[in-house]
């Protein structure tokens, strides 16, 4: 019995082997035909996309990848931008990852929607934009004791009166973390600095003689 189960071990391992590269297979031709939806793209042109990112170096799987591009559909990256916000994603996502849960659509859902509410970030240059976010976001997190999540929560509540109160995009940014590092709750923390925020807008010469 033994002998036998030795010589069949190569032709299972083979078979589990097979089973899995046809699941994957499944799995990427869904996600293909996903992203083809919320981008309002071809089949054809996300079936190049798949073979662009199948080949990248990376620890993300390309379902994942798949996955990524599928989230920027929703959240407004058309396709022609598509290749470069995966990669972009991606590498954040390698980055950010762990504080995130370890979830690759919840780091992307986070910086593409950063993306779309931070005023004045929002170039031609997907990718470019979206490092810019990870950079931050990795930077903050790793000089002092806030997290990415809670900074990206922070900003996401401010962006709102960063653009008629011409908050920088570094002052939004900061902020966020050192209210999250002072233990200030993204909800209060951020309610509180809008309602100062416009008081400073309504009597701008009073503030600053203060």
């Amino acid at each position: 019995f033994i002998g036998v189960t030795q010589r069949l071990a190569p032709i299972i391992g083979l078979t589990v082997g097979i089973t899995e590269f046809i699941q994957a297979n499944a799995q990427a031709s869904d996600e293909v035909a996903n992203v083809a939806k919320t981008a309002n793209a071809s089949i054809p042109a996300i079936r190049k996309l798949q073979e662009e990112l199948k080949f990248r170096d990376t620890r993300t799987s390309l379902v994942e990848q798949l996955r990524i591009a599928e989230i920027g559909g929703q959240l407004g990256v058309v396709e022609k931008d598509l290749a470069s916000f995966t990669k972009a994603t991606d590498v954040v996502t390698v980055a950010l990852k762990d504080e995130f849960g370890g979830s690759v659509e919840e780091v992307t859902k986070q910086i593409a929607t950063l993306r779309n509410v931070i005023p004045g970030l929002k170039t031609e240059d997907v990718g470019t934009d979206i490092l810019q976010i990870g950079n931050a976001l990795n930077f903050l997190s790793a000089s002092g004791n806030a997290t990415a999540p809670a900074i990206a929560d922070f900003v996401n509540r401010l962006s709102g009166v960063a653009g008629p109160l011409d908050v920088s995009k570094a002052s939004l940014f900061g902020l966020s973390a050192t209210l999250d590092e002072l233990g200030v709750s993204a909800e209060r923390g951020a309610t509180a600095v809008q309602k100062t925020l416009f008081r400073i807008g309504e009597a701008p010469d009073k503030f600053a003689a203060i």
